[in-house]
């Protein structure tokens, strides 16, 4: 087993004390090379090392016995959680955040540019056994007549709505979108996430309309459709895509 582990932070014994922070775990491997040879001619740096985490394969069994091989040995990586504040107005730490950046490609003076890295998420599988990669998400948020969205239901992913008859439904704006995201240091530009807006008004003809707001500028048709409806119209759900442009602006793309 391998265990790397972090001192713990210290307690506030005060009531507007404030914990010490726990320390940080740094894994980085090492920088490629870089040239050095000053003359003109065709030169490659050094690759940068591969960081590879892999949990250990489970232990096989022999041909003359029955039973059941070992399994393979979780990866577990998990973000350090808030402390805890026990005072009616202290406020928790909040969570640590878990960020996976591919690399940037290098630059080149005269040439081409290195390809930036991706970021890949597999599920191991052979045909026909294949096993979906979860993601954990908030529970779907629902509401009626309201006009006004909230965060909770912009950030939950699938907003359930009926609406009565034709309503407006306004989004956030976008400086209330990235406070609730955790402000706008920790989002870069082109950052995104999607949202269905799924309308089960049974009276045919009730429309909610996706409308913008400062900072979130909706790009496409913003009706969604009775489920009343889906008899002639054939749906009665719109997913959008919002992509950050910049600090506290947004762009909400209808893509279905």
């Amino acid at each position: 087993m391998l265990s790397l582990t972090t001192a713990v932070g210290g307690a506030a014994s005060g009531a507007t004390g404030a914990g010490g922070a726990s320390g940080a775990v740094t894994l980085q491997s090492g920088v490629g090379g870089a040239t050095t040879d000053t003359n003109a001619g065709v030169e490659t740096g050094g690759a940068g090392g591969t960081l590879t985490l892999t949990g250990g394969a489970g232990g096989a069994i022999d041909n003359l016995s029955t039973g059941t091989a070992g399994a393979g040995a979780d990866v577990n990586i998990t973000a350090g959680a808030g402390g805890a504040a026990d005072a009616s107005s202290s406020t928790g730490g909040a969570g640590g955040d878990m960020v996976f950046t591919a690399g940037t490609g290098g630059v080149s003076s005269s040439g081409t540019a290195g390809a930036h890295g991706r970021l890949i998420l597999r599920s191991n599988v052979t045909a026909g056994s294949g096993l979906p990669i979860l993601i954990s998400r908030e529970v779907a948020q629902t509401g009626t007549t309201s006009t006004d969205a909230t965060e909770a239901q912009v950030l939950s992913g699938i907003y359930s709505v009926d609406p009565g008859g034709d309503i407006t439904w306004t989004l956030v704006t976008g400086t209330e979108l990235d406070t609730a995201l955790g402000g706008s240091a920790n989002i870069a530009n082109g950052d995104s996430f999607d949202l269905a807006v799924i309308n089960t008004d049974a009276t045919a003809g009730a429309v909610v309309t996706v409308a913008g707001d400062t900072g979130t500028t909706l790009i496409g048709d913003g009706n969604v459709q009775a489920v009343a409806d889906t008899a002639t119209l054939s749906v009665s759900s719109g997913l959008f895509r919002f992509i950050s442009t910049g600090t506290n602006t947004w762009n909400v793309y209808r893509i279905a």
